[in-house]
């Protein structure tokens, strides 16, 4: 660290002053989090979620992984790309490349966290660079990249999204660019590739983020340019922004033969910004002063990226120059210099797309045209890229203005400092705070574990309740909390998990992995695709299993408690053995002619409505059953399950249905989820879902509404609607064969 500190001190000795802003960066950086930069290996900056997640992904990947561009932890058997993973791909091959000549591998925590800790001081020089360049004051413009710096959203960023908190990815893209547009050249241009190639490596998102802000730099310098000259920067443009993207692309399909990741991840519209996530300070000494403006609704935290209080001091004080120059029509003072367009047009672009427009105006179906752009779905992040163009826009505005340049911005641009100053280090100490969890027992090898899982031979981790959040079809939340568990032991014992968290894994392999867990009505296919015939070693919270989990647990032996979860050996050949017990439940009673419902209690009622109903996906709300409902149901649960036709497409999961309770006083209740929440089993490619609802005292009918919006013109089957109370069993007969509660079995 202290290598790397001084190599940074002495390539700069030539720019006092750019020594002195990465000096200051670097004393706020110790003296605010210096336990950090102290022994980044002891700390963990998430001990959840998607930060955890990338800490295991690359530990694992430098430890145990053979191969560069593919991660064996998740997702067993298959494994995945490590571009699809929390893998870090720039900084973990970077450590396994060299670890013939020095093993880094038990110091991934302290790298990682180093990257984010260390981009401070990067994120500081790069701004210093281009203040410099629009002619700042030195004094200015040291003052302005420190407070810049302190009050970004990246820091934010620190508690899960590892790559995308290095503060300098983006004043160092606008720093060379404008250093590109000073005097255009091939040489200029192929450094600016290798960068966003170098950041393309640490998240994909930085390329897109690169295409925004380069095209509008772009704009600005071609309404200023002969044609000739358009075509030249034309072509540099492709250099420095397709290149990467072309790169990567070979080396994703390098990486991975999947080809059924899904079309349309979630939350393209969900995870987007507001005017409020630029302008309402949360959590701010001054909040109370902007409630007005506070949202009516929840933001989502990935488009929050509020200016801050120094941006909004300098438009106040701007706003009163303006009206001063209007009122002496000297109109002379509103010209804008070509980068002034252009960091104007860099903040305007990534503002609009953070909104999410124009499908944020009911135009949600045009998304299915957008091709491979709606795989960016953390649209929000563009509002952190627009901080930087609209701060350093309004800082370098200000120095210009003129009658700021003599006493009046000596004395105001101190106070817009401090205000800045004031509202960065309340946003560092906060994130501080929060990222400060000491590592303990997180990932720190097999030490710590308990005996009894070192003596035996496992071949994968099987946690339940199970998890799996990755297709953007089906997912099933770490609800029971067992990631940290899982990972530990995973890393510990060198043992992969059938567990997923990441991101657009294959839609078939998530099929396979969650028939483990589903109700066993074929023999699931993930077992013969199985290199081993050892057991697996499950990881339990018994106090929330499933049904079918539970089933699962009675036939492993258990082993031991730790960390109050329970461990057991469960051997493959149980599944067949489950599978058999399942068949046994069928009722051995022949069916008479003209029967197809035999109930285990005479007493009571259900209905089996064998009518099969088709249609073609649109945007309507389409009505799939409707019933009438016994009074003698109404205040108990009740049961509704049906059978999907080919289940395991694509998207065909995110179908959501509507169970609407009527009574004479209109609506008297409504439950609703997508499908893929409520898959019971598997069989043939076609899904068993069941809801389970509490029927309103008023209720005299019920109606099944479905609709997917996401699959326009896609044929969609649903059949076999059984609606039963929940204490009742129903033996049916259906096509000659026989099922119990709406199951069939092989």
């Amino acid at each position: 660290r202290a290598n790397i500190q001084l190599v940074i001190f002495v390539a700069m000795w030539k720019n006092k002053y750019l020594w002195l802003t990465v000096l200051f960066a670097w004393l706020f950086c110790m003296f605010f989090m210096g336990k950090l930069w102290m022994n980044p290996n002891d700390w963990v900056f998430s001990k959840s979620g998607d930060g955890l997640q990338a800490y295991y992904q690359s530990i694992w990947h430098v430890r145990y992984d053979s191969t560069f561009w593919q991660q064996s932890s998740m997702n067993y058997p298959f494994g995945e790309s490590i571009f699809f993973t929390g893998g870090q791909p720039l900084v973990s091959n970077l450590v396994l490349f060299l670890k013939p000549l020095v093993d880094l591998s038990g110091h991934m925590v302290a790298i990682t966290n180093m990257m984010m800790l260390s981009s401070a001081l990067f994120c500081a020089a790069f701004l210093f660079l281009i203040f410099d360049r629009l002619k700042l004051q030195p004094w200015m413009a040291i003052g302005a990249a420190i407070v810049i710096m302190l009050t970004t959203q990246q820091w934010e960023r620190m508690r899960g999204h590892f790559p995308l908190a290095w503060m300098f990815a983006i004043p160092g893209m606008l720093y060379l660019l404008m250093w590109y547009y000073d005097k255009i050249s091939w040489k200029k241009s192929f450094w600016i590739m290798l960068f966003v190639l170098f950041l393309s490596f640490g998240h994909m998102y930085y390329i897109v983020f690169f295409g925004v802000i380069a095209g509008s730099f772009f704009l600005a310098h071609a309404a200023r340019s002969s044609s000739r000259q358009r075509l030249r920067m034309t072509l540099h443009f492709l250099l420095q922004a397709a290149l990467p993207f072309v790169i990567l692309q070979l080396l994703v399909s390098y990486s991975s033969d999947v080809t059924d990741r899904t079309i349309l991840p979630w939350g393209f519209l969900e995870f987007r910004s507001t005017w409020a996530s630029y302008l309402y300070p949360y959590g701010l000494w001054y909040e109370k002063f902007f409630y007005d403006l506070k949202p009516k609704f929840d933001i989502s935290w990935e488009g929050i990226s509020y200016i801050g209080g120094a941006s909004y001091l300098i438009l106040m004080i701007l706003f009163c120059a303006m009206v001063y120059y209007l009122l002496k029509r000297q109109f002379h003072h509103f010209r804008m210099d070509v980068t002034s367009w252009a960091l104007l047009l860099s903040f305007v672009f990534c503002m609009i797309i953070s909104f999410a427009f124009p499908f944020n105006l009911g135009l949600e179906d045009w998304l299915s045209y957008t091709g491979p752009l709606q795989q960016f779905r953390g649209i929000g992040r563009f509002a952190s890229v627009a901080f930087f163009p609209l701060s350093i826009l309004l800082f370098s505005s200000f120095s210009r203005t003129g009658i700021l340049q003599g006493k009046a911005g000596i004395l105001l641009f101190p106070f817009v400092l401090i205000v800045g100053l004031k509202e960065g280090v309340s946003k560092v100490r906060s994130q501080v705070d929060l990222i400060s969890n000491v590592r303990g027992e997180v990932l720190c090898g097999s030490e710590h574990l308990p005996d009894e899982l070192k003596t035996k031979k496992y071949q994968a981790l099987l946690p339940l309740p199970f998890f799996h959040i990755g297709s953007e079809n089906i997912w099933l939340a770490d609800e029971a909390e067992l990631a940290r568990i899982v990972f530990d032991v995973s890393e510990g014992l060198q043992l992969p998990t059938f567990a997923v968290l990441m991101s657009r894994t294959s839609v078939s392999q998530t099929f396979k992995s969650i028939a483990l867990t589903s109700e066993l009505m074929e023999y699931p296919e993930i077992l013969k695709q199985l290199p081993s015939d050892y057991p697996f070693l499950v990881i339990a919270d018994t106090s929330r299993l499933s049904t079918r989990e539970a089933i699962l647990i009675s036939h492993a032996s258990f082993i031991c408690n730790w960390d109050k979860r329970q461990f057991y050996e469960l051997s493959p050949k149980a599944f067949a053995e489950i599978m058999k017990e399942q068949q046994g439940k069928l009722p051995p009673t022949p069916y008479q002619l003209g029967e197809f419902c035999m109930l285990s209690d005479s007493a009571q009622q259900a209905f089996f409505i064998p009518t099969d109903t088709s249609y073609v996906f649109d945007d309507q709300n389409h009505r799939m059953i409707e019933s009438h409902v016994p009074t003698e149901w109404r205040g108990k649960k009740v049961k509704i399950s049906f059978w999907i036709e080919d289940f395991v497409r694509d998207l065909i999961p995110r179908t959501r249905f509507e169970i609407i309770q009527l009574g004479q006083l209109g609506i008297m209740r409504s439950d609703g989820e997508i499908c893929g929440r409520r898959i019971v089993g598997l069989y043939h490619g076609n899904a068993l879902i069941e809801y389970e609802i509490e029927i309103d005292s008023q209720t005299e009918r019920i109606e099944v509404l479905c609709h997917n919006r996401l699959l326009p013109g896609k044929n969609f089957r649903a059949f076999s609607f059984l609606i039963r109370p929940d204490s009742l069993n129903c033996a049916i007969l259906r096509d000659g064969k026989r099922s119990y509660n709406n199951r069939l079995f092989d």
